[in-house]
């Protein structure tokens, strides 16, 4: 699918941009070809891996940006991280993270997370959280504080079956949602993915947060939550998401 081919959704009456619409931007995002950093026409998701995005996706088919809206309304604080890779070896190398190994890996995040994370705060997870064992993953995060919403990356699947990965600790599984924060009279759209989307794709008023891409950056309206970018650590993006509107929308 090409993007001169779908229609881009309008925002509502009041410049809120729809979940149902949100979702579907970006399903056809993955699902386009595009110029890859290799100078190779690609989508930037694999066809399979976006059709077990999507089916998981839909036998998980809460109302994300509700949950997230009454968590605000309520006082609570929304914090994000992606990209744990709990327990992946190669990670360290290829992120240049500041670890000895995976033991001091996974044990240096998960010390931050219970130091920064109270039970009634909101963490969103971005995607791609752990490698190896499946219960092994289940036994190190099984008691984390918080309420928490998984947003699926594509290493949430065993590679080869496509099959769930799950750790039973989230309250909210979902593709892809957007919530709002409200800054002045203007209404900001914050779209929270696993992959980067391209600006041209994004609404005016709506800024992207999402992972993936590690320690690099995307574009303008774009907020990288690797942990890469949170010094490995559940953080609260208001202030940037806000700058980032300011500056760019």
């Amino acid at each position: 699918m090409n993007i001169q081919h779908f229609q881009m959704p309008h925002l509502q009456k009041d410049r809120t941009l729809a979940q149902a619409d949100a979702l579907a931007i970006y399903r056809h995002y993955l699902g386009t070809e595009k110029l890859d950093f290799d100078q190779q026409m690609r989508r930037p998701c694999r066809s399979n891996i976006l059709k077990a995005m999507c089916g998981l996706h839909a036998r998980h088919a809460h109302d994300t940006t509700a949950f997230v809206m009454k968590h605000i309304a309520g006082g609570g604080r929304v914090l994000f991280w992606s990209d744990q890779h709990f327990y992946h070896h190669n990670i360290i190398r290829y992120s240049e993270r500041p670890f000895d190994n995976v033991e001091h890996m996974n044990n240096e995040m998960l010390s931050r997370y219970y130091q920064t994370v109270k039970d009634d705060d909101l963490v969103i997870f971005g995607g791609d959280i752990a490698f190896g064992e499946v219960e092994k993953g289940r036994i190190l995060l099984a008691n984390l504080p918080g309420k928490k919403i998984l947003v699926l990356g594509n290493h949430d699947f065993d590679k080869n079956k496509l099959v769930y990965r799950d750790y039973h600790i989230f309250d909210e599984i979902t593709m892809a949602f957007v919530f709002y924060l409200t800054h002045g009279k203007e209404i900001i759209n914050v779209l929270v993915t696993h992959y980067p989307v391209d600006n041209k794709w994004l609404p005016d008023n709506t800024i992207n947060v999402h992972g993936h891409i590690h320690k690099y950056l995307a574009d303008h309206k774009n907020i990288n939550m690797a942990v890469e970018h949170t010094n490995y650590q559940p953080v609260d993006l208001t202030a940037q998401i806000i700058d980032t509107f300011n500056e760019y929308c």
